[in-house]
This record gives C-alpha cells, sequence and structure tokens, in this order.
C-alpha cells in the first residue's frame, strides 16, 4: 500500500508530510496541556522522544502493511510557523481513520476545519477512501463541532472506551461516506 506522500495546500496552510526533523519545530506547541484534556497521550518528553516518533510514523506504513500512515505538519502562511499536524491511517479496504492536534495558540482561526477538509478530499482523490471516521471523548465539543461541521455523522457511543489521565472516559465515532 505504501505511496509517496505529497504537499497538499489550502488557501492559508502549507501540509508538509512529517518527517523527523519536524520534531524540533513541532515540540514546544505540543508542549500545552490543554491539548490533552480529551486524549491518553501526554506531551511529549523531549524533542528527541518526538523525533523518535516521527521517525517511526514517516516509514509511512504498518510493519504488515496493511495500514498507511499519513502525516502532515501544518505550516499556517499568515501565521508564518506550524500550528498543528493532521494525521490518517488507511486500511486496505478502503477506509481512513483520522485525528488532528491543533496548537493551542491556533485555536479559534479555522485552521483545524481546513487542515481536516483538505485530508478528507486528499484521502478520497488520492487514496480512494470511501469511509472515514474519527473517535472523539464525548466531551470534546470543539472536535464535535467540527466534525459535524464537515458532514460526519454521529455513530455508536463506546461507554467507558478509554482511560484518560485515570478517568474513564466514553467515546463517540463519527463516520463520514457509505455506511
Amino acid at each position: 500500500m505504501e505511496r509517496s506522500l505529497k504537499t497538499l495546500h489550502t488557501p492559508r496552510l502549507r501540509m508538509e508530510p512529517l518527517e523527523e526533523s519536524h520534531a524540533g519545530a513541532l515540540f514546544e506547541g505540543l508542549r500545552h496541556e490543554a491539548l490533552y484534556e480529551f486524549i491518553s497521550e501526554r506531551a511529549p518528553e523531549s524533542v528527541e522522544a518526538l523525533r523518535e516518533r516521527y521517525r517511526r510514523l514517516a516509514t509511512r506504513e504498518s510493519a504488515d502493511g496493511c495500514q498507511s500512515w499519513l502525516n502532515w505538519a501544518l505550516w499556517s502562511l499568515p501565521a508564518d510557523c506550524y500550528v498543528g499536524f493532521v494525521q490518517a491511517t488507511v486500511h486496505r479496504d478502503h477506509s481512513a481513520d483520522i485525528a488532528y492536534v491543533l496548537f493551542h495558540d491556533a485555536w479559534g482561526h479555522g485552521y483545524a476545519r481546513e487542515a481536516v477538509a483538505a485530508l478528507i478530499l486528499h484521502l478520497r482523490e488520492d487514496w480512494d477512501a470511501r469511509h472515514v471516521r474519527a473517535s472523539v471523548d464525548t466531551r470534546n465539543r470543539r472536535s464535535i463541532a467540527l466534525l459535524e461541521s464537515l458532514g460526519f455523522r454521529r455513530g455508536a457511543v463506546r461507554a467507558q472506551a478509554e482511560r484518560i489521565h485515570g478517568v474513564l472516559s466514553d467515546e463517540v465515532e463519527y463516520r463520514l461516506g457509505a455506511d
């Protein structure tokens, strides 16, 4: 399933294929605790740890070859800085799971919507993704509003799906595409 990953462009963003070299540039933006309120991950401990994670992701494929890992760093043209990242895992059945993280200082400017819309278009046109999914903590109103604004439909709620910072949390799956 491996394919090369291209730079994507929107009116205000340059979406760069994520490489290990992005670790230094993204590290500080990923340190803000508000980013981790609704996910089980924690802020990266060091640039080196983030670099190692990006090195693995830059292979763009799972060890068994069944998944393609697509990740982009988001460069804001107006702000002249990185503002977050988007990612997709594409499966052989033409489905994709997406996630996104926007730096706290970039919240409220529409960057996430712009980036996720471009990601979905790319998944459909270049990867033949027929179904796109995103799993969200039911308390994450900002993310839910973003997905619904892009046409995602609410699916099943999984009670106590994940332990987030010591608390069991419910998760809802959002879907875009034919069921």
